[in-house]
């Protein structure tokens, strides 16, 4: 299990329950996290639930994906976040009997990347709040 930093539990804590799909940039069939690139997109399925979150490609196939890093030459750095595709990500919401409410990583966290996978979480909720949003359908309470 990967405990995700504060920031970012607090980030997933704003989802809205149900389902949201996101198009998400592609290279090589790996998720591009920062790029300004265009690139081929395949569809992401984020589905919310009180204490769970689950990511899936809806193609089916695992998903990986990279940090992208821009260097001041204007190359790219890119960082690889799982060690091996997976299936899925999913998160567990956990109580905390001394602070706020923990937010884990409970698959295919062996070998990973922990900024990047952080990153990878915040990027995702971050677009699938503000597509909530503009659907009409804003953050929800969640139970303590």
């Amino acid at each position: 299990m990967f405990a995700l930093p504060r920031n970012v539990a607090d980030a997933v804590e704003g989802m809205r329950g149900g389902s949201v799909l996101l198009r998400v940039p592609l290279r090589d069939d790996v998720i591009q996290v920062g790029t300004a690139d265009s690139l081929t997109t395949a569809t992401i399925e984020v589905h919310t639930a009180a204490t769970a979150v689950s990511v899936r490609r809806t193609d089916g196939k695992p998903l990986q994906a990279q940090i992208v890093h821009r260097r001041a030459d204007g190359g790219e750095k890119l960082r690889t976040v799982f060690s091996e595709p997976v299936a899925r990500l999913r998160l567990r919401r956990l109580r905390n009997l001394t602070g706020p409410p923990l937010w884990v990583v409970t698959d295919g966290v062996d070998g990973v990347d922990p900024a990047g996978l952080a990153q990878l979480v915040q990027t995702i909720v971050c677009f699938g709040v503000a597509k909530q949003r503009r659907n009409g359908s804003g953050p929800a309470a969640r139970p303590a």
